[in-house]
């Protein structure tokens, strides 16, 4: 089976600096999933970027450019990340007729506007356009998470919570 994950962030080099948890649980997961499967990245090549204004526009053109990425892609199951990677994601899935999985850290709703106007309405009208595809599964990452992704009218069948792990080598 040909797993593509299609994230935003992944580590450049085996220096494995992370940028935060989507980032880290990517490529973890990713990593255990190669034992077992094909395993194919499409990650921006744009290092980290804080969610502002300025970054709105480079944003978009990675949406577009992971589409047609995993568009051009060999997969069985496609799984998306974060909301810059959901729309790209559900999209190529479904032109090729493959299961989309959503990975759902969070639903940030009102607190979009947080990160500013701009960020906020892009992020709020993002999340509310994902969140009513109908995805094969969506991974919640907590019982909050599943619980707001209901209220936000994702069917409760397709919800599967699993929660972060953690590397037990790193506490040894």
């Amino acid at each position: 089976m040909k797993l593509l994950f299609l994230t935003e962030f992944y580590p450049r080099d085996d220096r494995l600096v992370f940028t935060g948890g989507v980032e880290a649980r990517v490529y973890y997961v990713s990593q255990l999933a190669k034992k077992d499967f094909t395993v194919s990245i499409i990650a921006s090549n744009s290092g980290n970027i804080p969610a502002t204004a300025e970054s709105v526009f480079s944003r978009m053109i990675y949406m577009v450019s992971a589409f047609f990425q995993a568009l051009t892609a060999k997969f069985d199951l496609i799984e998306a990340s974060n909301v810059v990677t959901y729309l790209p994601a559900y999209l190529a899935a479904k032109l090729k007729g493959k299961p989309a999985i959503a990975w759902i850290p969070d639903v940030l709703g009102k607190h979009w506007w947080e990160f500013g106007p701009l960020v906020g309405f892009f992020g709020l009208l993002a999340e509310k356009i994902c969140l009513r595809l109908d995805w094969t599964r969506v991974i919640a990452l907590s019982q909050s998470t599943a619980a707001k992704l209901i209220i936000h009218g994702v069917d409760p069948k397709k919800i599967t919570v699993i929660h972060a792990g953690i590397d037990l080598e790193e506490f040894k």
